[in-house]
C-alpha cells in the first residue's frame, strides 16, 4: 500500500519485494500441514525509486509480484 511505502521512502532504505504462494490451500487443508512459500523476488534500492511518488513505486511492486506469481 502507498501509505506503508512512505515509511520506506522517508527512511531512504531498500524495499524488499516478496511473494507468498500456497496460502489458498491453508483453509482447505485445515488442520493438516500445508506448504506455504515466501519468495524474495527483488530488492529496490533507494536510488531506484527516490524521485518517484509512492503510487508509482506501489504499482511497480505490484507488477513485480504479479509477474512472480504468474510463473
Amino acid at each position: 500500500h502507498e501509505g506503508t511505502l512512505n515509511i520506506g521512502i522517508k527512511a531512504q532504505c531498500p524495499i524488499v519485494v516478496c511473494s507468498i504462494k500456497g496460502t489458498e490451500k491453508v483453509k482447505k487443508n485445515w488442520p493438516r500441514i500445508t506448504t506455504v512459500k515466501i519468495n524474495v523476488v527483488d530488492v529496490l534500492e533507494y536510488e531506484d525509486y527516490r524521485d518517484q511518488p509512492a503510487k508509482v513505486v506501489s504499482d511497480r511492486i505490484r507488477d513485480i509480484i504479479q509477474a512472480d506469481l504468474a510463473k
